[in-house]
Parts: structure tokens; sequence; C-alpha cells
């Protein structure tokens, strides 16, 4: 029997950007957990924001258009990617996103190297998408990211689903950095750097963070329509990337002016120390209309000591435990999750910790960093051997 390699490995992650957003949090902090192992991380994308945390942290990264989905491009990067393996002696090519998957599939074939995709999210499905989203399960090894992915492609993907065995695939949940979603590890000019950069007058009235991508199905209008059913005194900020969604956003301003909500509802960009915005919260809300995959807000929040109000579809169903570390209502019952919230804003603040200190065990026990990175790790160390 061979034995799990110990020496150093050249590991290249495929990331379509790097602009926001939790899988590619997770990138990150895979490529910093890998070089602390005294392994070689290399990032592969066409860019974003995120680079200049892989400048901080010495990771080396490479530019290239492995976002576009051009059959001309994917042919051309089949050979770019060739190239870009053999030079930096790569020896696992790792897959975040379909997007790239055919180029990397046939440029590691040719190079001999082993691959591996994570399956982050679900895919529409045609008879052509779903020969293109298949090539997402002929990886050498396969991880999923929640329950929910594995029954998605039980589902959706049989022929494949079949071969996957505990030799060939995982369920790994996404986790979070435990330390540095610690509202203990923030002080108070980090926490009144965000009141003054959301300028919050009153830091008595409720606060409902709800950060999210500006995109229609994370449900900011659904969370709107039922904010307006509460008469109650608070201030919900609604953070995230309007990054190719402008005119969204740009409607979402608009129904809150006509319901008038702006004093109740405010909007502003990505947040950059997202422990300090989760620190002066009093509760979070994660109202997603269509399933995530797994969802990293609720476990973010928890691990901050927060109560989370999530849909229930996907992986929110997975990571809070219902009426003890958060609450799930109905993706398609307004009145469900206004009385959710309501709920939350009548509570006292030592109900309100003693949920927060149960979410915290959660994330802990189940959800944190080490747990998912070392389980990756072990995947890589087993598909290289002496």
């Amino acid at each position: 029997m061979s034995k799990p390699s110990t020496r150093k490995l050249v590991i290249a992650q495929i990331i379509p950007s790097l602009e926001s957003g939790g899988v590619e949090r997770g990138v990150i902090d895979l490529a910093i957990y890998l070089k602390r192992h005294n392994h070689q991380p290399i990032i592969i994308t066409s860019g974003g924001r995120m680079i200049n945390q892989l400048k901080e942290n010495n990771i080396k990264y490479i530019i290239l258009n492995v976002k576009s989905k051009n059959p001309v491009n994917i042919i051309t990067n089949i050979i770019k990617l060739k190239q870009i393996i053999k030079y930096n002696k790569i020896d696992i090519l790792h897959i975040r996103s379909r997007a790239p998957m055919i180029s990397a599939f046939y440029a590691s074939k040719i190079q001999k190297i082993k691959l591996v995709s994570t399956i982050h999210g679900t895919y529409s499905i045609n008879i052509f998408k779903r020969l293109y989203n298949s090539y997402m399960l002929k990886a050498k090894y396969v991880i999923m990211v929640s329950s929910f992915i594995k029954n998605y492609v039980r589902s959706n993907y049989p022929k494949y689903f079949n071969k996957l065995n505990y030799n060939n695939s995982q369920i790994i949940n996404r986790g979070v950095d435990i330390n540095y979603f610690n509202i203990d590890n923030i002080d108070k000019i980090r926490i009144n750097n965000i009141i003054d950069q959301w300028q919050i007058a009153n830091l008595e009235t409720k606060l409902i963070f709800v950060p999210a991508r500006f995109t229609s199905w994370k449900g900011h209008e659904f969370l709107i329509d039922a904010l307006n059913n509460i008469n109650k005194n608070f201030l919900c900020i609604m953070a995230g990337s309007s990054h190719g969604h402008d005119q969204y956003l740009t409607r979402l301003k608009n129904k809150v002016n006509n319901l008038e909500l702006s004093s109740k509802i405010k909007f502003v960009d990505n947040c950059s120390d997202m422990p300090a915005a989760y620190a002066i919260c009093d509760f979070v809300i994660a109202p997603s209309i269509k399933a995530e995959a797994f969802g990293r807000i609720p476990i973010e929040a928890q691990s901050c000591q927060k109560p989370i109000i999530a849909s229930n579809i996907g992986g929110y169903l997975e990571t809070i435990i219902d009426n003890k570390t958060g609450f799930i209502f109905d993706n398609n019952n307004i009145n469900d999750l206004t009385l959710k919230i309501t709920n939350l804003l009548n509570m006292p603040n030592s109900q309100l910790e003693f949920i927060g200190k149960a979410g915290r065990d959660n994330v802990v026990n189940n959800f944190s960093n080490d747990i998912m990175l070392k389980k990756t790790l072990n995947i890589y160390l087993s598909l290289t051997t002496l």
C-alpha cells in the first residue's frame, strides 16, 4: 500500500475571479493554510479586488482569463494551463468553478497530474449544459460542500454519482476562521470605524445586518417587504457588492424610497471588516430565495455569537440549529419572516446573547476553518503518493 506523500506539494487552485464572496474567501484561506504547512500554493484567476490579500500573504498568483465560457477561450486555455502546469511543476489542480473545468480537465490529463473539483453550487440544466456541467464530476476527486449538493448530484447526474465513493469523493463543509470571526478579539477602534463608515447615529436602535451580494436571488426585495410590515424601530444595513448588478441595486433603493423606509434601511458597499460589522449588530438575516449550496454567512454570524434568521432551503438547514442558534423561516411565506424578525426585535439582550453563545459552540465544533482545511490537505496528500 502506498503512503501519503510527505514532500512539498505544488497545488494550484483555479477560480474565475477574486472580486468578493465566500468561495473566494475559502480559496485564499486554503492557500494561506497550504503555505503554513510548507506546501506551494498557486491561484490562477482572472483577477479581482481580493488579489491584494494574496499579495499581503505572499501567495503566488497567475492572471489568466478563466471566467470566459467561450469555446475558443476554453481551447486556448488548455494550451496555456498545460504550460503553467509544466513550468510551475504543479502536482494537483483544484477547480472551484465549472467555467475553467473543461480546460483544466484536458490540461491535467495531458500533463498527467491529479485533478480535484469542488462543487460549490447548483447549475441550470439542459441537454448541453448537463454535458458541460458533468465535467465537474470527472475529476480524480470530487468535493461537495454540503449534503444538499450531494443530493443535487444524485438527482441530476446519477450516471456520475454512482461512480462516486469514499475513495474519490467527500462532503467537506466550508468553514470560517474562528479566531478572526470572534467578537472577543475586536477592539473599539474597529467598531468605531464601522459605526463611522455606516453613519450610525443611534446605537440604542436594534441593528439588523444583511451581508449579501446585490443579486435578485439573495432575497433583498422579499426582506424589504417583510420589514415594511414591522411597525417597530430598527436599522437594517444591507451590505454587499453590486458588481454587475447596478440596476438591481437601483431598483432596491427605489423600492425603499417608495415605501418610505429610507430611515430604516441603508445600503452600503462590501464591508472590509466583517467581524466588526457582526459585533455591532443585534442579529443577522440571510433571506435567499434560491437555495444556497452551503452559505457562509450563517456560520460567520454564529461564530461571532449573533443569532441568524435564514430561509428553509439549501445548506442553511445544515448549519443552523433551528430555535437554538438561529431561526429558519419558510422562504415562500413573508408573514413567517416578518414574525421571526419581530420576535428577535422584541427579544431581550440576555436571550440574544444566549442564542449567540450556542451558535459559537456550533461553529467551533463543526464548521471551523481548521476542520475544512485539514480535510482538504489530507485529500491532496492521499492523491500524491511516494
